[in-house]
């Protein structure tokens, strides 16, 4: 883990990998076409390893195919902390930022993850993703290299 100048409010390993089991959208940044590149995506957190899918073409799949390490960010807004003078407001929250080596998933795995993925997002009953269905979309794994958290949250 990295080590931060702020180190009261670094996060502890467990409150960052709860913040990935608890958030929506990750941000993947890469080097696509030589600039930053940074996508928003729904994902699944597990053993260590970001899972997302994709359609099978586009930016974010050409650049992921190019590159052996990728960042990541997620955060949480909490509040903004309201004061009477401008330069004395702030904001409550939760960030982390880390890096990891990208990789395609295939064979049977690649419908459990993507049932997986369904599952955080729902809860209501779905037929299953088959081996079938699978064909019709990447999933990409990003293998969780260094991950640093930060947080500012009410006392």
């Amino acid at each position: 883990m990295h080590k931060m100048r702020r180190s009261d409010r670094q996060m502890a390993e467990h409150e960052i990998y709860e913040l990935l089991e608890s958030s929506d959208i990750i941000r993947i940044g890469v080097i696509a076409e030589e600039k930053p590149y940074i996508v928003p995506v729904n994902f699944i957190c597990l053993n260590d390893v970001i899972y997302f899918h994709s359609a099978k073409a586009g930016r974010k799949v050409t650049a992921l195919e190019e590159v052996r390490e990728v960042c990541f960010e997620v955060d949480e807004l909490i509040a903004i902390k309201h004061e009477d003078k401008a330069c004395k407001f702030s904001c409550y929250y939760k960030s982390i930022i880390g890096y990891g080596q990208p990789f395609s998933v295939d064979g049977p795995e690649k419908a459990d993850i993507l049932n997986s993925l369904t599952q955080k997002y729902t809860t209501k009953k779905f037929e299953p993703v088959s081996a079938g269905d699978a064909q019709h979309v990447v999933v990409y794994g990003i293998k969780i290299t260094s991950v640093c958290g930060k947080k500012n949250i009410p006392h």
